[in-house]
């Protein structure tokens, strides 16, 4: 069976911190792939009305940072392959406060204490289904 894990010291971190870790892949076949790498993203729902007035619910994924781990190439089966990586958490004025300070000013604070991420480590897959493992961090903003 396809195993790939991601693997961090630990799971909050602060604005600007390094989220450093590992992510080891094992492979039941040999497999042609694009890339392997790892990525920092979030998930954000906005609600609101459409033209109509009806409730509408829109969900927009952010990539933070991605960091290519190896290359394309035939990746032997058996064969357990660490790979090092390291993302940069992102600052207090990313996404919640577009226009820095003047947003801020406006919104009295509104930028979330926290806020969830994950941290997913990634096998592309030529011409089939990429080979995938994610684990959620949070970046502490107070």
């Amino acid at each position: 069976m396809t195993k790939i894990k991601v693997e961090m010291p630990k799971t909050m971190y602060a604005p600007g911190e390094t989220i450093t870790g590992t992510v080891t892949l094992l492979l039941d076949k040999p497999t042609r792939s694009n890339s392997v790498f790892v990525e920092l993203t979030s998930t954000e729902t906005k609600t609101g009305r459409n033209s109509k007035g009806q409730p509408t619910t829109m969900k927009y994924t952010h990539m933070w940072s991605k960091d290519p781990l190896d290359v394309e190439k035939e990746y032997p089966a058996g064969q357990l392959m660490t790979y090092q990586f390291s993302l940069l958490a992102p600052s207090c004025d990313a996404p919640f406060n577009p226009i820095g300070g003047l947003w801020r000013s406006i919104t009295k604070n509104s930028s979330p204490q926290s806020k969830d991420y994950k941290v997913e480590g990634k096998l592309d897959i030529s011409m089939g289904f990429d080979v995938n493992t994610s684990r959620q961090i949070k970046v502490n903003y107070t």
